[in-house]
């Protein structure tokens, strides 16, 4: 993850960020927030998550179904990434 440090630190010598080093706290602490709220686990016994994989399996569409359910699991992705943003303001 050094790359993202060297990012930050570019970003802070061209004055487009105060501190890199407040930016890096902020992506840990946002890390951070996923695995305190479980999130790994929830998408694990995620109805969605499972229907779409009984379904997969059981027919033979791989192009709509693949689809269907990166759609449904983008609302689930946008709440999760939101509730971390929440916890890691608590964190930071």
């Amino acid at each position: 993850f050094s790359g993202l440090i060297d990012y930050y630190k570019q970003l802070e010598a061209a004055g487009k960020i105060t501190s890199a080093e407040n930016s890096v706290a902020g992506v840990i602490a946002h890390e951070m927030a996923h695995s305190i709220a479980r999130h790994s686990v929830e998408r694990c016994f995620d109805w969605s998550t499972i229907l779409t994989t009984y379904a997969i399996d059981q027919m033979n569409d791989f192009f709509f179904l693949p689809l269907i359910a990166k759609v449904v699991d983008m609302k689930i992705q946008q709440n999760q990434e939101a509730e971390a943003d929440f916890i890691a303001l608590y964190l930071l």
